[in-house]
């Protein structure tokens, strides 16, 4: 077993012998009724050359007539028309590019097509269980349970048989502990169950992609010497640029390997995930660290406030928005608050470039070099990507720089397609510059494929190690829990990178590069961050120095 399943393992109470696999749904009974039309389905469409494309689509019967919603890529779009006949169903979205769902039934089955973009792709969609409501908080998390051992891991690919086997055996050592377990610590048990999958996308959605649970009123980031308060509420401010030396009496870099296997991820993305776990009550009750979730001490030093000091949790607000731990590095970044505070709130008019501006991507041009970051691979409010990319390419030919560098440091992903033919002719059109890409621990998923085509002779790569492994699986979408209302996320598209072949028998992007590690390591310590120093462009404005022949 491998040394992370081992700490999962101690973390999910797991013990040899194996226990019991969980329930298995069951096929439907010979002679069966065909199942209403009414209800909830989900499944899978088989793109003609590309990853299956998860669909869930909820008919509702309103006046005697039908109505509804088709859910994929994590879009919720609203039926424009359903109409049925004795076979089954045929359906349409809203908007000018609608989605049309044609099934008919097969035996407990929706089997037909959906036609996106006009191409028809093979459908088979099963019918999602209605639960009746739960008699208490136990009957609520077995319905959890059962959830993630059936709908989740049905719809999942990232286990392996292996995996898949442990993953059941930590859903029933749960179901067996909860008459003795209080939320939190089955939230964290389903967490870490779910990361026995080894893939970082295949996650529960807690503390990142989503708001469950609370927070504490400072923010964490790892810099190479320890853990430090980079963002605060003000009636703690005075901790900003403290150094977390320990946490309930537990030194920081432990309750760090003590939170980690609720995810999967490389060193650096179990650095990134970190900040949010060790600033949640719940998450550090559940790991066992923190025995009273409204008084969690912490031991500070480096600071005029060093010593312990005993935080309570500000109340939870639940948000299907997304928080990334990066916007915690600059006081131009989003706040939880109006009333925080940032420890280089003196600062904030002379930052570094990589701290200015939190836009999913801009750029600047200084003594030579084209500075671009790209933060997020999403289309940016107010300017289409192409319309960017323009303005962005009549910049390069105008000003025509010495050096071209791309940041995508901070990118945990988005859509991989949503700038590609402009990293295309990026790479084409800084041909002859010295040119370099900073990567580091939130370069992930679609911000590593924003890096793919960069990996070449002549471009440098520079900062920290990424995210994730360089095969992986992604795409996917979410199992929402029926009883906490969490989103189990499932990964059900591969990605392979690395020069190793693709799996047999399903289609995967096959990239075969060498890695998307830095050439140039760069690490930022709290020193250079308070200082405004930036490891990675001194790093590059050192070679630029070197190449043009200057001491």
């Amino acid at each position: 077993m491998k040394t992370r399943q081992l700490l999962a393992a101690a973390l999910l109470g797991l013990a040899p012998p194996a226990l019991a696999a969980s329930r298995a749904p069951q096929p439907p009974a010979a002679g069966e009724a065909t199942p209403r039309l009414v209800g909830e389905w989900e499944g899978e469409a088989d793109q003609p050359r590309g990853w299956p494309l998860f669909l869930n689509l909820r008919v509702e019967e309103r006046a005697g007539r039908l109505a509804g919603r088709l859910s994929l890529l994590g879009r919720r779009l609203d039926l424009a028309r359903a109409s049925r006949s004795a076979s089954g169903i045929e359906v349409a979205t809203a908007g000018a590019d609608p989605i049309v769902v044609r099934a008919r039934f097969e035996g407990q089955a929706l089997v037909g097509e959906a036609v996106v973009d006009g191409v028809s792709w093979p459908l088979r969609l099963r019918p999602v269980p209605q639960l009746p409501p739960p008699r208490d908080r136990l009957e609520g998390w077995r319905q959890d349970l059962d959830t993630l051992a059936t709908r989740f891991l049905a719809a999942d690919r990232s286990f392996s048989p292996g995996e898949a086997m442990l993953f059941r055996e930590a859903l029933d050592a749960i179901r067996q502990d909860l008459p003795r377990l209080d939320d939190a610590e089955i939230t964290t048990r389903m967490a870490a169950a779910v990361a026995l999958a080894g893939n970082g996308h295949t996650r529960l959605y807690l503390l990142r992609n989503r708001q469950e649970l609370r927070r504490l009123p400072i923010r964490l980031w790892w810099f190479s010497d320890g853990l430090f308060v980079v963002r605060a509420a003000a009636a703690q401010k005075d901790l900003l640029g403290c150094r977390v030396e320990a946490i309930e009496g537990l030194p920081a870099r432990n309750a760090r390997d003590r939170a980690a296997p609720l995810f999967a991820g490389t060193s650096g993305w179990i650095d990134y995930k970190t900040v949010y776990s060790l600033t949640s009550p719940e998450t550090l009750h559940g790991i066992g660290l923190a025995p009273d979730m409204e008084r969690i001490a912490f031991r500070f030093a480096g600071c005029p406030a060093a010593g312990v000091r005993t935080l309570a949790p500000l109340p939870l607000a639940r948000s299907r928005a997304p928080v990334e731990a990066w916007w915690d590095l600059s006081p131009r970044f989003r706040a939880p608050g109006t009333d925080w505070a940032h420890v280089l709130d003196a600062q904030a008019a002379a930052l570094p470039l990589y701290l200015r501006n939190e836009a999913n991507y801009w750029f600047d041009e200084t003594d030579g070099i084209l500075y671009l970051q790209c933060n997020r691979s999403e289309q940016a409010e107010g300017e289409t990507t192409e319309a960017f990319g323009k303005r962005l390419l009549d910049a390069l030919e105008r000003r025509r720089p010495r050096a071209f560098v791309l940041d995508l440091r901070f990118n945990t992903g988005g859509s991989m397609h949503y700038a590609e033919a402009l990293m295309e002719a990026l790479v084409r059109r800084t041909e002859g510059l010295q040119r370099f890409v900073i990567v580091g621990r939130a370069t992930f998923s679609a911000g590593m494929s924003a890096a793919l085509p960069w990996r070449r002779p002549g471009v440098t790569f520079v900062g920290e190690p990424i995210a994730e492994r360089l095969d992986f699986w992604a795409e996917g979408g979410n199992i929402p829990l029926p009883y906490s209302g969490y989103d189990a996320h499932f990964a059900n598209g591969f990605h392979s990178y690395s020069p190793a072949p693709c799996p047999q028998g399903i289609w995967c992007l096959d990239r075969s590069i060498d890695g998307l590690d830095p050439h140039v390591l760069a690490t930022t310590s709290f020193a250079d961050y308070a200082a405004g120093r930036d490891p990675a462009i001194s790093a590059i404005a050192e070679r630029l120095r070197k190449s043009a022949g200057n001491p």
